[in-house]
């Protein structure tokens, strides 16, 4: 049995989804990632070793006797793939889109308003836009192609005739996905560090206290959305790819 820091971050998520919180409140990267362990990733993060062991043991030990502390994360695993597909759209794809939209505006207000003052905010503006353009290609890609894909090969199994193999495999659809998500958490992470983890300053307007808290919201919010993808919903894909090949 693997010990606390020999596991994978992602794993021990799938496990204890709550540690989502943990994890974001420590920035301890969860998606993208997540698939080295524990002690690789404190080492390479130069965290407290010690303390965050000891943290992650008081979080367990509290989640287990505390029964509304669960992540419906943990259900997901065992959803159809074409139910995962939809759950992702309807509740993660829907909120990333609203909130790029309104982003769009609140950014740039802010700059323009308070951009003499907080010259970040003009390189946040401008870091926004590439960011938002990115993602808004990136959801359409994954609903128009490669969603589609995977639900073709669960379709292709569901019958009972003899099923054709896919033309592409699973690896080869989802790397370039893959790389699009690397390139939105350094993203993330930039906005991350120009606007000081999302800290307000003093003369913060209700528009900038706004911006800041949908950024926060829009940031922990595809972190979830990655994890599901590059660590339930793929494997899931890749498991039907290889029934169908086989």
């Amino acid at each position: 049995m693997k010990t606390l820091t020999e596991k994978t971050i992602n794993s021990l998520v799938d496990e204890t989804p709550s540690l989502i919180e943990y994890f974001e409140k420590r920035g301890i990267d969860y998606c993208c990632g997540g698939d080295i362990s524990l002690q690789k990733a404190l080492q390479l993060g130069q965290f407290d070793e010690h303390l965050i062991i000891r943290e992650i043991e008081q979080w367990l030990s509290n989640s287990k006797t505390n029964k509304s502390d669960q992540s419906s994360l943990i259900d997901l695993e065992y959803l159809a793939l074409s139910s995962l597909i939809q759950y992702i759209k309807d509740k993660h794809h829907v909120f990333t889109r609203e909130a790029l939209q309104k982003l769009g505006v609140l950014v740039e207000k802010i700059a323009i308003v308070h951009g003499n003052d907080h010259p970040e905010l003009v390189e946040l503006n401008e870091l926004f836009k590439v960011l938002k353009g990115e993602l808004s290609a990136h959801l359409q890609k994954e609903e128009l192609f490669v969603f589609p894909s995977l639900l073709y090969m669960e379709e292709q199994l569901k019958n009972e005739a003899e099923p054709a193999s896919p033309k592409r495999s699973v690896s080869t659809l989802w790397e370039p996905i893959e790389q699009e998500h690397v390139a939105a958490g350094q993203a993330l992470e930039q906005i991350k560090k120009l606007t000081n983890n999302f800290s307000l300053p003093e003369d913060a307007c209700s528009s900038y206290i706004q911006t800041y808290t949908l950024l926060e919201q829009l940031t922990k919010d595809i972190h979830v959305h990655v994890h599901l993808e590059e660590h339930i919903l793929m494997p899931k894909a890749e498991k039907l790819y290889q029934q169908l090949i086989n």
